[in-house]
């Protein structure tokens, strides 16, 4: 939004075209800023609450991980005078890794298009990716690859252990992009994102309902990564969390 403010008080915005490499000139408007800003929050939000359901679904199917979860949230607590500060949200690490860990078996965006820049040979094959051609990759497809996730079906926040994570290649897990066209909302997203589980599981604990499947089902016609019809999952009142 910086960016955007910026750009609308210099008089001379320019860029060059992607396919011509013409000098286009950008007009920022009031109109346009409000545009862009509507829709950085509500995708934004629409990604944190899609990620949040997937979340809670899992630690209700697992109470021993989101009794981890609670006691790393009631010792932060504790440490910051029951006061939820920014230090306080980037310090719960098990909350980071089950967040990873939602992110990888239920990837807001399923796959990704990118528009290759030169030509290139795959090795090993006989396939050649040309110039300018649009490429789909399966963000789901590598998310469970059991070469790179044994049993990628078991929800273990585990995986993302920093030696588990470095042991990796970076383009093994994919839920907000990689590289120049990685999403920018990937910061505002898990801060919000552990913001609310904060507030929530130290109110509630959640248990599985009678209607809620044991695996879900996606809807085919949605563009991102969500569950078909609908479930409940029950909440149940802390009497003191603890």
């Amino acid at each position: 939004m910086d960016f955007i403010l910026k750009l609308n008080k210099d008089e001379h915005n320019t860029f060059k075209a992607k396919r011509t490499g013409e000098t286009q000139s950008l007009d920022v408007t009031d109109e346009m800023i409000a545009a862009q800003a509507y829709t950085f929050y509500a995708l934004g939000y629409k990604a944190i609450t899609t990620t949040l359901g997937f979340l809670l679904y899992q630690l209700a199917l697992n109470p021993v991980i989101q009794d981890n979860v609670v006691a790393e949230i009631k010792e932060m607590l504790e440490k910051h005078n029951e006061e939820i500060t920014l230090q306080g949200i980037l310090d719960l690490s098990y909350m980071g890794k089950v967040l990873d860990e939602t992110l990888r078996m239920y990837p807001v965006v399923p796959d990704l298009r990118r528009e290759s820049t030169k030509i290139y040979k795959i090795p090993n094959t006989n396939l050649t990716i040309e110039k300018d051609q649009c490429i789909r990759i399966s963000v789901l497809g590598i998310h469970y690859d059991e070469k790179i996730y044994p049993r990628p079906e078991v929800f273990d926040p585990e995986r993302f252990s920093p030696e588990n994570v470095e042991a990796r290649h970076e383009c093994s897990y994919l839920p907000f992009g990689l590289g120049p066209g990685h999403c920018i909302a990937k910061n505002f997203a898990q801060v919000v994102s552990r913001v609310c589980l904060v507030k929530l599981l130290s109110q509630f604990r959640v248990e599985p309902s009678k209607n809620m499947p044991r695996q879900v089902e996606y809807d085919p016609t949605c563009t991102v990564l969500y569950p078909k019809g609908s479930f409940s999952i029950n909440f149940v009142k802390r009497e003191a969390f603890c």
